[in-house]
């Protein structure tokens, strides 16, 4: 490359890296290159570096301060007719044509309310301080589009829906979405309507899985699949039923005088009670479950159905949730003050995010059967795991 380009693409380098480049509000630094930089070591007895200065000076890309007619400094000529002409000498693109290309799309999306929506909404703020190069989530405009498709498609799945499959319906590449997944995932966690804990998988509970998931169950119900009838109340441990499987479900009989969903895998292999119907739910349920779930309400519309899960906000949100996605009125099993105050010895202290979610989880009516317990928990300062009942149990 010529000395003067190399001159030029230092010093336009230099400029687009700071903050002042991207926000015209910023009163930015002088950016300069200095004789004695190590640029020009190689070129320290040429005359040619002194015709190519000139060269700079004479097109208006740079100003030159000078002793006895020799450079001592260069500075970039930031006035925009001048960095027009400095972006098409170097045959660069200006980066804030991309930005702008961004903004287009991220305003048109911002009043939405979707984790589309709302991501666009926090993103157009943070362009103003870090280039779309820079950010964890996109690197241009079409990366961004791209995001924004994917988050699209996976917010609108109402069935469970494999990775590679959306990926090919998508982008024609049956990888394409698994590489985009850590930043869905990210997306999901700070831009859902849905609060999640960091042991969620956000994508899961929008029906998009790498392998077809299942529902562990075990009690008394009597139910037909793929031509055969099965007896669980006759069924030893616990049985599994896969997504496929579940399409063909059909309930017939119901021996159980409750049906309970559990949140945790330790709580629910555990758990006994011969006149229950026993799912286990893991977290937030995913589509699987709340089909299997439905389908039971529907045969069995007067059986009463239970959620056990955990004392904290994370099993205060997976209960709402519970309610309102299946359109099932369940009741807390082993969620209230009587409970807590028989395991409050294996309590544990709450972190500042947990009296943060619980103190806005006492403001909203969704939570209003918690209210008096989460009272106490933030007036106690902990909560309480399901796993707590059974080293009550064990002690």
């Amino acid at each position: 490359m010529e000395i003067k380009k190399i001159i030029l693409t230092r010093l336009l380098s230099a400029y687009l890296n700071r903050d002042s480049f991207y926000n015209p509000a910023k009163v930015g630094q002088k950016v300069v290159l200095e004789r004695r930089d190590s640029l020009f070591n190689p070129y320290r007895r040429s005359l040619e570096i002194e015709d190519d200065v000139r060269f700079l000076e004479r097109k208006g890309f740079v100003f030159v301060t000078r002793h006895e007619d020799a450079f001592v400094s260069v500075e970039l000529n930031k006035d925009e007719g001048a960095l027009k002409s400095i972006f098409a000498y170097l045959d660069m693109e200006d980066p804030r044509i991309e930005i702008s290309k961004c903004l287009e799309i991220l305003n048109s999306r911002a009043n939405e309310q979707t984790v589309a929506g709302r991501f666009c909404s926090a993103m157009i703020p943070k362009l103003y301080h870090v280039k779309p190069s820079t950010s964890n989530y996109f690197s241009d405009s079409a990366e961004l589009s791209k995001l924004l498709t994917a988050i699209d498609a996976v917010e609108k799945l109402q069935q469970e829906t494999l990775f590679r499959v959306l990926s090919i319906q998508l982008f024609g590449n049956s990888k394409e979405l698994e590489k985009m997944q850590s930043t869905l995932d990210t997306v999901f966690r700070k831009y859902d309507s849905i609060v999640y804990d960091e042991e969620d998988d956000p994508l899961a509970v929008h029906c998009l899985v790498k392998n077809p998931t299942s529902v562990l169950l075990k009690g008394p119900l009597c139910f037909s699949c793929f031509g055969q009838t099965i007896d669980l109340s006759k069924w030893e441990g616990n049985f599994s039923l896969s997504s496929k499987a579940i399409a063909d479900f059909n309930p017939l009989k119901l021996f159980a005088k409750r049906i309970i969903t559990i949140e945790n895998l330790t709580s629910f292999t555990s758990f006994e009670d011969k006149d229950a119907l026993v799912i286990y739910l893991s977290g937030f349920h995913d589509a699987a479950k709340k089909e299997l779930l439905q389908r039971i309400h529907e045969t069995f519309p007067n059986a009463p159905f239970y959620h056990f899960g955990d004392m904290d906000s994370g099993g205060f949100y997976i209960f709402r949730r519970l309610c309102q996605d299946t359109g099932i009125d369940f009741l807390p099993y082993k969620m209230d003050i009587e409970a807590f105050e028989q395991v409050k010895g294996f309590a544990n202290r709450l972190s500042d995010n947990d009296r943060k979610r619980l103190s806005l989880q006492l403001e909203s009516d969704d939570f209003g059967m918690f209210h008096d317990l989460i009272r106490l928990m933030l007036q106690m300062d902990v909560k309480v795991e399901q796993e707590a009942f059974l080293a009550l149990q064990n002690n």
